[in-house]
């Protein structure tokens, strides 16, 4: 809760700073640093009460998380880059243009990871399993 409140502020102070010098850029790039800040004292808290491991499987599959990651990051920038001559302030057709930039992103993502080997079909039917809820 504390963690929260401080990249709230966090959010708040960079964002309405860096507003009136980049614009909507800036209140993304606040949004960001505020998440990061978030998560970097979750995990360090998460390590220091023995919460997080870094066991084998993780050590093995993080480079490859990665390595997915990272060319969606790129393929979504061109993706993106490609799609924005067809922008044309229409609420729908860009939003339409959005998802297949966001969708096409994802997809980019699941693929390289199968091909990295970073999840396999196990992981994802463990993930979707149904709990029960006795």
């Amino acid at each position: 809760m504390i963690f929260a409140a401080i990249s709230a502020v966090i959010n708040l102070v960079f964002g309405a700073t860096m507003f009136f010098t980049l614009g909507f850029f800036g209140l993304a790039l606040a949004t960001s640093i505020a998440g990061w800040t978030n998560v970097i004292l979750l995990t360090r808290v998460l390590f220091q009460e023995g919460h997080l491991r870094f066991d084998k499987r993780l050590r093995l599959r993080l480079p490859r998380i990665l390595a997915a990651a990272l060319i969606m990051g790129v393929v979504s920038w061109l993706l993106s880059r490609w799609a924005e001559p067809m922008l044309n302030g229409f609420i729908p057709n860009d939003y339409f243009w959005l998802g297949v930039v966001c969708g096409l992103g994802l997809f980019t993502y699941v693929v390289f990871s199968f091909v990295f080997r970073a999840f396999g079909m196990a992981d994802f039917r463990y993930a979707f399993r149904r709990k029960s809820t006795e």
